[in-house]
């Protein structure tokens, strides 16, 4: 839910909920006579909420776009079974309930041709992200499990960077974007984004 203010100011409420099927594989003493490979499969519900404050504002033929973002998200991993082979036994992983309150600051400038010339905005944007409060239903790390854990990038500060193309035709909106994050040096990922926005009158 979008509310406008003023001119150049808003306030937007989101929420969601989705499924993650993960695929999880481990080896132990791998490429030794007594290594074992260790797989699973789970799926994990996901809820997330979210309050926005946003501005943005033209300049000649700059656009500015700045935005802070309270996000809390949660994560319900069921119970599920590390299958080892050639000789160990399974092994079974607790459930585990994840949740998460980020802080986040995002700003975006571009720059807009004029219509005669063409109908592109390039634009480069950087925010940061902070970890406000980080929780777990159990302790991570066990040593009687040999798995990934993911859940441990979760709980770390970072910051992203992108570019790309926005495309504007009446009231169609294509944006096309690379963009890279980096959770404190833990997690980094490079992502290719394309996003469609239509404006119902």
């Amino acid at each position: 839910m979008l509310k406008h203010f003023k001119p150049h100011v808003f306030l937007d409420l989101a929420g969601g909920y989705g499924q993650n099927k993960v695929v999880s594989n481990t080896w132990i003493m791998p490429d030794t006579p007594a290594s074992q490979y260790g797989y699973a499969n789970t799926h994990n519900n996901n809820y997330f909420a979210s309050l926005t404050a946003l501005y943005t504002r033209p300049w000649n033929n700059f656009v500015l776009s700045a935005n802070g973002r309270l996000l809390y998200s949660q994560v319900d991993a069921g119970r599920y079974t590390f299958v080892y082979q050639p000789t160990l036994l399974p092994q079974t992983v607790a459930p585990l309930t994840n949740k998460v309150l980020f802080l986040m600051e995002n700003a975006e400038i571009g720059y807009k041709f004029k219509p005669n010339i063409m109908p592109l905005m390039p634009f480069v944007n950087g925010g940061l992200i902070q970890v406000l409060h980080f929780s777990n239903s159990r302790p991570l790390i066990n040593a009687a499990i040999n798995g990934t854990l993911p859940q441990l990038s979760m709980n770390k500060n970072g910051y992203r960077l992108g570019g790309g193309l926005s495309f504007n035709y009446k009231q169609l909106t294509v944006r096309l974007e690379e963009q890279y994050y980096n959770a404190s040096g833990t997690f980094t990922s490079y992502q290719t984004i394309a996003g469609l926005r239509y404006l119902m009158s």
